[in-house]
């Protein structure tokens, strides 16, 4: 059972960080992805969930201003807040752990990698 278990997570952070490799990902923050090798600190998350926080607030502003909807300050500081921490949770439950195992798995076999 747990061989099976190891499995799944590996196969789980093969096509995360199939994913995670690509530019589109990062858009428009490419800058702040780390080389394969390096691992994803907790001040990078933050980094990350600040600067995707505001870009999908940003959408979410210009989406309410295309379609005339009327703007609730309430509303869009849940929305912000919401985003907010579904970033963070999911840059430091999701991509720092599978990022960060695969540097790990690097430097243990002495890669060096970009």
């Amino acid at each position: 059972m747990l061989n099976n278990d190891k499995k799944f997570i590996n196969c789980i952070q093969h096509y995360h960080n199939k994913a995670s490799d690509t530019d589109l990902i990062w858009f428009p923050f490419k800058f702040l992805r780390p080389l394969k090798n390096e691992e994803i600190t907790v001040a990078l998350t933050l980094k990350l969930t600040l600067c995707f926080t505001l870009y999908t607030f940003l959408l979410y502003v210009i989406k309410v201003w295309i379609t005339s909807q009327s703007f609730h300050p309430h509303d869009s500081l849940m929305f912000f807040l919401f985003t907010c921490c579904a970033f963070f949770i999911h840059f430091n439950t999701v991509t720092r752990f599978f990022w960060n195992r695969r540097a790990k798995k690097i430097h243990s076999n002495g890669e060096n990698t970009q």
